[in-house]
């Protein structure tokens, strides 16, 4: 079972969700859960890893070959869907700012 977030990390994920309603990626009624997270990152072409580290998990987002805009992008969360969906939010990010 997850823990519950806390205060900061709820209002972390607000955020995320809204950058990521901004950046195109659509919510199944305000919810991001893994697998349509997964859909996003995968649909860029790109791959993704989530490791627990301590009580917290961190998921990384990469593309790689012989691309010259190679990139990593991360983040933490308390849940799986979180970190993932932090670290679409900063992978995002990133392109749109190329």
């Amino acid at each position: 079972m997850e823990p519950d977030p806390t205060d900061d990390e709820a209002t972390r994920l607000v955020a995320v969700h809204r950058t990521l309603a901004s950046l195109g990626v659509a919510s199944r009624g305000g919810v991001y859960d893994l697998s349509l997270l997964a859909a996003a990152v995968y649909a860029q072409g790109w791959s993704y890893r989530i490791d627990r580290v301590g009580s917290e998990f961190r998921a990384t987002i990469a593309r790689s070959g012989n691309d010259q805009r190679q990139f990593q992008a991360a983040a933490s969360g308390w849940s799986m869907d979180a970190a993932l969906a932090g670290a679409l939010a900063n992978a995002l990010t990133t392109k749109a700012a190329r």
